[in-house]
């Protein structure tokens, strides 16, 4: 999965490195879900919102786009490995959703956040493979998929 990092984290950083402002990171972070808006829809197409608008809200903090929590949806906690490897990190564990009780739609997106509810997006990025998640569907990470690039 590519990672982008938010405006919200590279202005904490750059405040912290270059300005000797504190920054006391989250002491956990959680994975929240995201879903590209339907443009058009027909009985053989359907399009979504461009790769790159879901990707600029994120970047901005805009999280008009997370799966709703009447669903069922509730971000879940990711932990990273302690040492990051030329600056990437792992998730060290699956990471799991409750069952949806509600169509959710085409997800698309992924953001590492400092909260469970509201908070800032860290890092995101596009998932390597959209999804249609239905009602019933659960969704999860694999061990060691979520890769976290400081680059």
């Amino acid at each position: 999965m590519d990672t982008c990092k938010s405006q919200y984290l590279k202005n904490k950083l750059a405040s912290h490195v270059l300005k000797n402002v504190p920054y006391q990171p989250s002491e956990k972070v959680w994975l929240a879900l995201f879903r590209a808006g339907i443009i058009e829809t027909d009985s053989v197409d359907l399009r979504v919102q461009k790769n790159g608008a879901v990707l600029a809200a994120l970047r901005i903090g805009d999280l008009s786009t997370e799966l709703p929590a009447d669903s069922n949806y509730l971000r879940q906690q990711a932990n990273f490995g302690a040492d990051p490897v030329n600056g990437r990190l792992l998730n060290t564990d699956e990471i799991r959703f409750p069952q949806f009780t509600a169509d959710v739609g085409l997800v698309t997106h992924w953001a590492v956040m400092d909260a469970q509810i509201a908070g800032n997006v860290l890092y995101f990025g596009p998932l390597e493979l959209a999804r249609m998640v239905y009602m019933g569907d659960t969704f999860h990470v694999r061990l060691e998929t979520l890769a976290i690039e400081d680059g």
